[in-house]
């Protein structure tokens, strides 16, 4: 058997259900290991050339993109992102 013919046989739900599964185990696991600072110490260490970017708020101009990033449950435009700086 090989991985393709493994792959042809099992249901994307179950697949999911794993994914779901693992994803659920490493945060309850892991969660020591990651540690996230205070949300006053992060904004103290910010860098300058982020500053200008504090709070901005865009609405996507095409209505797919609106679309795509409307929440129901907060009923506007969310968006999630990941900025590093090194």
């Amino acid at each position: 058997m090989t991985i393709p013919f493994l792959i042809e046989q099992v249901a994307s739900s179950t697949v999911s259900k794993i994914f779901h599964a693992w994803i659920m185990y490493m945060d309850r696991y892991l969660q020591s290991i990651v540690l996230l600072p205070e949300l006053h110490v992060l904004q103290k260490h910010v860098p300058p050339c982020f500053s200008a970017f504090s709070d901005k708020r865009i609405r996507p101009s095409s209505l797919e993109n609106q679309s795509m990033t409307y929440s129901s449950y907060k009923s506007h435009y969310t968006l999630k992102y990941l900025l590093v700086s090194t």
